[in-house]
């Protein structure tokens, strides 16, 4: 190559330091978009995955960025510049058409709106005012925090100003602060999901938007202080359309339509459609929201007239369904018991064993699901009750169990067995109201609750190495095919427990569990 650079024989590039010198400007990027991306064409193949060699250094630098490259004869390569930048392009590590791409997307360019009105008289005009306000300049703005009068006062005595009483914030003056940003300008969050469905809408920008509305005690008015109004993204129509605060039934005579559609039970797709016919700014979402919130306002029977109208329909449907309703002596319901005819036939083929647990907080009013279950050919298990008590003890037990027999009174002499967790309440129940059955406690519960036990701190803390030795030797006991073999466990944990230090848990053991066999 004459005058600037070529490539001999050997595929390597020469650099003469003659008038075919060229600027220094090739850096980092120079390099590694020839070397990404080499030139190809007759004569050239051989370059294919080859990392020039060049020279930065001294008076025969060889520019690769931003130039166009030809063949001459002899296989000479033709450098062509294009542009001459300074030093500082080459140290940022980047050309200046990706920087200028770069401004643009991260939005350097910051977009000003019009403030809102400083005073305001209350927290109902400022709310009236601030609708209209997101409404005309096309913004989403969101409450970030607010304080309240309480946690004012609580700051303000911390400080020397309140000590004096007059400095507090009088009652009227509730909520105290709000602090509002722009709907893009929320901070990343931790995600709790694994990327498996990752959101594909994120309006995240670290917008900097943001002004506070505060009470001016010596005015009694409220003030918008402490403004950015100033955005890092566009701000437009378009945008605005899509943010929830500006969606919604605008016209009056379709949004009394789609009462009127909701109200004869339409489907949703079609309240969908028509809204999407009338030009309303609606998604899907937005129509089940408008389903759910018509559903909840219908109903306006309570809790307590909602359960007896299932009951009723429950006993109504099959004339073997079998129901009751105990209630305590303050006139709380305590006990709903259910059996349906499948269930009374599940129990009537498979009667000699029988399954009792309790499920903790089923509802919001913390009642607990007592199930009474049986065992098929198929060592399947099947329901053949459910019941709700109030709490876990004997008298709803005794009315559990009373329906139970009520609803299977052939059968219930043919019971041998009832399996059972660690519960001292139901246990002594179960004995009581069937004394020729034989109460067996539930594997499952029993290594769950033994392991629950080991974990306290009340008995030492372990390592993960001997936890699991001693989970495995209760599995093993719990599992132990004869006597002999038993015992043979017990010892080995008592020794292993003396050695880790937990001999409170052997004691806890041997006082709870090994002495209790039948």
């Amino acid at each position: 190559m004459s005058g600037g650079g070529g490539i001999d024989g050997d595929g390597r590039t020469e650099n003469s330091s003659g008038e075919g010198a060229t600027s220094s400007r090739c850096g980092a990027t120079s390099r590694t978009r020839a070397s990404s991306r080499p030139r190809r064409g007759p004569g050239l193949s051989e370059m294919t995955g080859v990392s020039m060699e060049l020279s930065n250094s001294g008076d025969g630098a060889l520019e690769t960025g931003n130039h166009r490259g030809g063949m001459s004869g002899g296989g000479e390569v033709e450098e062509t510049e294009e542009g001459v930048g300074d030093d500082q392009d080459s140290d940022s590590g980047g050309s200046s058409d990706d920087a200028e791409g770069t401004d643009d997307a991260s939005g350097d360019e910051l977009v000003h709106v019009e403030p809102p009105a400083v005073w305001h008289p209350n927290w109902d005009a400022w709310q009236s005012y601030f609708t209209l306000y997101c409404d005309r300049t096309m913004q989403g703005l969101p409450v970030k925090e607010t304080m309240s009068r309480s946690e004012r006062n609580k700051r303000l005595r911390r400080t020397k100003k309140g000590a004096d009483d007059s400095q507090l914030v009088p009652d009227q003056f509730d909520p105290y602060q709000r602090t509002y940003i722009c709907t893009h300008g929320w901070k990343k969050r931790k995600s709790r999901g694994e990327g498996s469905r990752p959101r594909q809408h994120i309006r995240l920008t670290d917008c900097p938007f943001r002004f506070v509305v505060q009470w001016n005690l010596s005015r009694g008015e409220l003030q918008v202080k402490n403004g950015c109004f100033k955005h890092n993204h566009r701000v437009s129509a378009a945008a605005y359309a899509t943010y929830p605060t500006s969606r919604g039934v605008t016209n009056p005579l379709v949004g009394a339509r789609v009462d009127g559609m909701l109200a004869d039970g339409a489907k949703r797709s079609r309240i969908y459609d028509y809204l999407l016919d009338h030009d309303q700014n609606m998604i899907q979402v937005d129509v089940d929201n408008l389903v759910r919130e018509h559903a909840s306002s219908v109903a306006s029977v309570d809790d307590n007239d909602a359960t007896a109208r299932e009951i009723a329909v429950f006993s109504a449907a099959d004339p073997e369904n079998v129901s009751s309703v105990a209630e305590t002596e303050s006139g709380e319901t305590g006990v709903i018991s259910l059996t349906t005819a499948h269930m009374r036939r599940m129990f009537g083929r498979f009667s000699e064993l029988l399954m009792v647990d309790c499920s903790h907080k089923t509802n919001r009013y913390n009642y607990q699901l007592l199930t009474f279950m049986s065992v098929n050919e198929f060592g399947e298990g099947c329901v053949v009750q459910q019941s709700l008590i109030k709490p876990n003890g004997d008298w709803h037990m005794e009315r559990a169990i009373a329906h139970f027999k009520r609803s299977n009174p052939t059968k219930i002499d043919q019971l041998r067995v009832i399996v059972v967790d660690k519960d001292l309440n139901e246990i002594r129940v179960l004995e009581t109201n069937f004394p020729e059955a034989r109460l067996l406690i539930c594997h499952f519960h029993v290594i769950k609750y033994l392991k629950e036990m080991r974990s306290k701190p009340d008995f030492g803390k372990i390592s993960g190495e001997d936890a699991s030795q001693v989970d495995a030797l209760v599995h093993k006991m719990v599992y132990a095919r004869s006597e002999e073999n038993y015992d043979e466990t017990c010892a080995s944990l008592k020794g292993l427990c003396e050695r880790i230090g937990i001999q409170g848990f052997w004691e806890y053991f041997d006082k709870n569990w090994n002495s209790c066999q039948d």
